[in-house]
């Protein structure tokens, strides 16, 4: 829309920040079919959820249960985990290089099942998840639910109140940092905040092995929340939605150095997610979830 222009990159011509419309429903799909289908949802997605809950501190019990539930409930069909430059059929190579502890792991980050998907394809149990605010400064999320609630927020510029990241005290998971601070539309990188990479590399070289996932989602008109959702809102959309054809692409790569521009360049995996411009950061989306809001209540 020509009127969001400020927020489209200058050079690729993605406009990050903005939600993807879904494909047009009939009206008895939407109004019909929709509704009575997430009805039917409804008990085993709350019987799933309330499984998983029961089965979280074991962790072979938790992880089929999950991928149940990300089926059920988020219509997840799919999960393909890959390495780069090994073959797909050499899945012993493959499954050696899934997250483990002692790893750190930068990610793109586009949706709240981003969080779950990344668990269920990590060999340790004990996942850690990170973020930076505008100026650098990381904060640990604590566990899946805020990890997944943070995707459906509003961005904050700063985390005061947080308590600096110890990463030596997450030496036994495997941590994963969500680097760009914020959530996309999945269809670009975008710069990181001014996070001191160049300490974490110094200070952890010899505590982490430092790795990257790009993570590519399809549709990513049902799945991704660029701009703050409610749960509610988030959980009937998928509900409702008739079917189950939600796939997750991951893809690993090894990393040699911290340097921002050799993590960007592999998470966009050959391009296939954009890297977009400094101008685009956590300060410019709030500016833009700011005039979306003001355009929607017009409409």
């Amino acid at each position: 829309m020509e009127k969001f222009s400020d927020w489209r990159d200058k050079g690729t011509g993605i406009s990050p920040f903005m939600p993807i419309p879904p494909a047009n429903s009939s009206v008895p799909v939407k109004y019909v079919l929709g509704p009575i289908w997430a009805l039917l949802k409804i008990v085993p997605s709350v019987f799933l959820f309330l499984l998983s809950s029961l089965c979280w501190p074991v962790g072979f019990l938790f992880r089929p249960v999950l991928r149940l539930l990300l089926l059920v409930l988020f219509n997840v069909s799919e999960i393909e985990f890959l390495a780069d430059g090994v073959k797909k059929s050499n899945t012993k190579q493959i499954d050696s290089r899934r997250p483990d502890k002692g790893q750190l792991v930068f990610v793109n980050f586009s949706s709240p099942l981003d969080c779950l998907v990344l668990y269920l394809v990590s060999k340790s149990n004990n996942c850690s998840f990170l973020t930076a605010d505008s100026r650098g400064n990381l904060r640990k999320l604590n566990g899946l639910l805020e990890t997944f609630s943070f995707a459906l927020a509003q961005p904050q510029l700063t985390y005061q109140s947080a308590a600096p990241v110890d990463l030596f005290k997450l030496k036994n998971s495997v941590v994963f940092v969500l680097a760009e601070g914020t959530t996309t539309n999945n269809r670009s990188v975008l710069a990181f905040p001014p996070i001191d990479l160049a300490t974490v590399y110094s200070a952890y070289r010899n505590t982490f092995e430092f790795k990257a996932i790009s993570i590519k989602v399809l549709p990513p008109s049902l799945v991704t929340t660029p701009i703050p959702r409610s749960t509610v809102s988030y959980l009937y959309s998928h509900l409702s939605h008739l079917k189950w054809d939600v796939n997750f692409r991951l893809k690993s790569f090894d990393l040699g150095d911290l340097k921002p521009a050799t993590i960007r360049e592999k998470l966009s995996n050959y391009g296939s997610l954009k890297l977009t411009g400094p101008d685009l950061d956590v300060a410019k989306k709030l500016s833009f979830i700011s005039a979306y809001n003001k355009t929607s209540r017009r409409l």
